[in-house]
């Protein structure tokens, strides 16, 4: 059986998963969680959430995150393991960027309308902003294509 490349597996996985978990900090305390995500070519990725949320205020103090996403179905100890782990940098999304991030995250999810247009979101007409992870290091953890060493590491 042919193992795709370390990077297509990123991106398999990316695909696949659908929450991420994003870990931020203030004065060194960590805080966790959980946000509905898309993401691009560049492996770039978006996510919509309030302003006033903590995560949000961190990553506008420190944009230094990281993240992690669980592309399977969850049995339980004993099953292998696949998963990604980043570190990179958040930020808020302005108005140029917008329209990019708000069609990659639309396509995966289109109920984001609800929420508020690509023109709400421009105008800062809403709660709600988008933001950017750019990932400068990415670990795959794959037990099902590298069981004998399953910690794939992608610098960018």
């Amino acid at each position: 059986m042919d193992v795709p490349d370390d990077r297509s597996l990123i991106e398999q996985y990316l695909q696949d998963g659908k929450l991420l978990q994003l870990a931020s900090e203030r004065d060194g305390q960590p805080w966790l969680t959980h946000v509905w995500y898309a993401v691009d070519d560049n492996l770039d990725i978006y996510f919509v959430s309030s302003a006033a949320q903590r995560h949000s205020s961190e990553i506008r103090s420190n944009s230094r995150v990281a993240a992690g996403v669980i592309p399977m179905e969850l049995e339980g100890p004993g099953q292998k393991v696949r998963g990604i782990s980043l570190e990179g940098e958040a930020e808020e999304i302005g108005a140029r960027s917008l329209p990019h991030a708000f069609r990659i995250y639309s396509r995966r999810w289109p109920q984001v309308s609800k929420i508020a247009t690509q023109a709400e979101f421009v105008k800062q007409a809403t709660k709600m902003r988008f933001y950017r992870i750019r990932p400068k290091r990415i670990i795959l953890f794959d037990q099902v294509n590298f069981p004998d060493n399953p910690q794939r590491e992608l610098t960018l």
